[in-house]
């Protein structure tokens, strides 16, 4: 009997000893970073609300080279009455190496550059659609002129790119 007892309450301890050595080394650990960029009166989201994709694929197919990345977005803004003006911080262009591949990027069809393009308050604020403090749904997209002849026969490889869509309100 003291034996079975014995065995027991040992049982119970190596339990304990196991439970706790697990919670110090679990099976695995996961780490998420985390970050957002906060505008004070505009931002620029999916259209259902959702942040926009900080890293985008854009396909190369040797037959139809390359495809336009498309997104529909809403402007969200703190004031519905002034105009926006949106532009590029730079000119973008797809890189690899000392090959460069200029970038198209249209805001609601209209080709965005480093000169502010102005989106007037009544276009994108209409009193209709100003629920929740969001513009009307624009399609975003980023994409490539495939005439030019790099775009054609692009140097096989990574090529990378940053697009920096600059938002601020017209004075």
């Amino acid at each position: 009997m003291k034996i079975k007892k014995f065995l027991s309450a040992s049982g119970l301890a190596v339990s304990a000893m196991l439970a706790a050595m697990n919670s110090a080394y679990p099976d695995t650990q996961m780490q998420i970073a985390v970050s957002t960029y906060v505008g004070s009166t505009l931002q620029m989201s999916n259209s259902d609300g959702s942040p926009l994709d900080t890293e985008i694929a854009l396909p190369w197919n040797p037959a139809t080279f390359f495809t336009t990345w498309t997104r529909s977005v809403v402007i969200s803004s703190s004031n519905h009455t002034s105009d926006v003006q949106a532009r590029l911080l730079t000119p973008p262009a797809l890189r690899n190496g000392s090959d460069s591949i200029p970038l198209k990027v249209q805001l609601n069809g209209t080709q965005l550059s480093t000169t502010p393009m102005t989106y007037s308050a009544s276009m994108l604020f209409p009193a209709s659609t100003a629920t929740g403090g969001n513009s009307i749904v624009m399609p975003l997209s980023v994409g490539v002129d495939n005439t030019n002849p790099m775009a054609r026969k692009p140097a096989s490889g990574m090529w990378i790119a940053a697009v920096q869509v600059v938002l601020s309100q017209a004075s």
